[in-house]
């Protein structure tokens, strides 16, 4: 008689553990791209920000220095590679921004 329960209780356990769900919200909610939008704003004005920074910068520095300087010329590609990076970021945030307003 324990075999039997014992074999039950692990057919129940391993029935319930293996379970899909079965109510799945598809539907975002509005604070949800709210939110994400105001996050995605702030990368997008610290990357444009910091890119003028990452452009001047290596200038003041590799002006002291006499050999190599390589990495200056990283650093100022990378200020102008943040540009086109803003700009893109900006407009998936107002994207993100004008999709509440479409459930209405």
């Amino acid at each position: 008689m324990k075999k039997y329960i014992l074999v039950s209780l692990l057919m129940i356990l391993n029935v319930v553990s293996f379970c899909q769900q079965t109510t799945i919200s598809l539907q975002a909610k509005q604070p949800d791209y709210l939110k994400r939008s105001k996050n995605q704003q702030k990368i997008a004005t610290i990357l444009l920000l910091s890119g003028p920074v990452l452009i001047v910068a290596p200038l003041l520095i590799a002006s002291g220095l006499k050999n190599g300087g390589d990495a200056a010329y990283y650093a100022m590609a990378a200020g102008f590679l943040t540009f086109p990076a803003s700009i893109t970021m900006f407009i998936i945030a107002s994207g993100n921004q004008k999709k509440p307003c479409s459930f209405r």
